[in-house]
């Protein structure tokens, strides 16, 4: 466990957790929000390799957040390419069902901080869509900031890039 209070914990995803991780993802505005390998419908089987996956590995980046003792989404961090070492990404996604409780400005506040703790960053970025004005919402009241448009080769995408620095 990295993080806990009464109502809320991140921790390490572990066995048990396919059936809530199968439920909370399986939705189209979270997978349309999410990196292009996140799959929709999300299954069991899809579950089940994501937490294999990241129990498997040295170094854990990603992370359950459980409500009321429940996973109910994911916080995760991928740390930059060589010429970005002092950088992060972190994406995030909380089930539908649990919008607007809080969760998610909790978990990125600690989440942030554990990671320029962590992984010694000095930034981290977050990627949205312009469409997406809960998330929008989300980073400036976490202290992100606006930083840019996401381009991908020659085009410019619908997405926004926010970050944080190390203070």
């Amino acid at each position: 466990m990295i993080y806990s209070n009464k109502l809320l914990s991140v921790r390490s995803w572990q066995s048990g957790d396919e059936s809530y991780l199968a439920l909370n993802a399986n939705n189209k505005n979270i997978s349309d929000a999410m990196p292009s390998k996140f799959p929709h419908p999300y299954t069991y089987d899809d579950a089940v390799y994501w937490i294999k996956h990241n129990k498997n590995k040295l170094q854990q980046n990603n992370f359950a957040v459980i409500y009321d003792n429940e996973p109910v989404g994911n916080i995760g961090f991928a740390k930059g390419k060589v010429q970005n070492q002092n950088t992060g990404n972190i994406t995030i996604w909380i089930g539908k069902e649990y919008w607007g409780k809080g969760i998610a400005f909790e978990v990125i506040i600690f989440f942030a901080g554990y990671c320029f703790n962590k992984f010694g960053v000095k930034k981290l970025s977050v990627k949205t869509s312009f469409d997406n004005k809960r998330a929008i919402s989300l980073f400036n009241r976490t202290g992100f900031k606006k930083e840019n448009t996401f381009i991908k080769g020659n085009n410019i995408s619908d997405e926004l890039i926010f970050s944080l620095s190390q203070k």
